[in-house]
């Protein structure tokens, strides 16, 4: 039987906006304030397509981190 390669854990990467320098190991409410001010990461998390940019991908870590819940209320609440 065939091993399968090894592949990365999404958790051990750390990702940060080239744009706003908002980065998935920052902290929650500074983050979501650096996306929501960033036009990039506002448009990318805004989008609902199937390619993912910088912004839902420091997003994703910090949902990770903080939990969805809080993550996505911490979102809603700094782009009200």
């Amino acid at each position: 039987m065939e091993e399968e390669p090894e592949r990365y854990q999404t958790e051990d990467v750390i990702v940060t906006c080239p744009f706003c320098q908002a980065t998935s190991s920052g902290d929650l409410h500074e983050t979501v304030a650096l996306l929501a001010a960033c036009e990039h990461c506002r448009l990318d998390i805004a989008e609902d397509g199937e390619h993912s940019g910088f912004g839902d991908a420091v997003l994703s870590g910090l949902s990770r981190r903080f939990g969805s819940k809080e993550t996505w209320a911490a979102w809603r609440q700094a782009t009200a």
